[in-house]
């Protein structure tokens, strides 16, 4: 899977009334490293050879999470989960399985 293929499921899935355009984040955005890097307590988890998700989900409506789980199950893809708590060992921005992609459901704004 690609950020492309992820994109056009999880848009595909997502309301009408609460676009989940406006909530994803890729590698081409601007603002993407900004995100990603918001919640990372362990600068170990935040150099330039980490591996990085396929994009970020910042959830700003239950359907946008019901589109993520959708995908990560439909597409066998991790996904990772971050709320903004505490998380020191990387879990919920970091993928501990070599080259798997993978894809990080922010749910700080819930």
């Amino acid at each position: 899977p690609n950020a492309e293929a992820l994109l056009e499921c999880l848009m595909s899935h997502s309301q009408p009334s609460h676009p989940i355009s406006t909530a994803i984040y890729t590698p081409k955005n601007l603002s993407y490293l900004i995100v990603l890097g918001a919640y990372i307590r362990d600068l170990r988890f935040n150099t330039s050879s980490t591996p990085k998700p396929l994009l970020i989900v910042t959830a700003l409506h239950k359907s946008h999470i019901q589109a993520s789980v959708l995908y990560a199950r439909k597409k066998d893809v991790v996904m990772k989960i971050r709320s903004g708590g505490h998380d020191f060992e990387g879990l919920s921005y970091v993928s501990h399985i070599p080259y798997a992609p993978f894809f990080v459901l922010d749910m700080f704004n819930l």
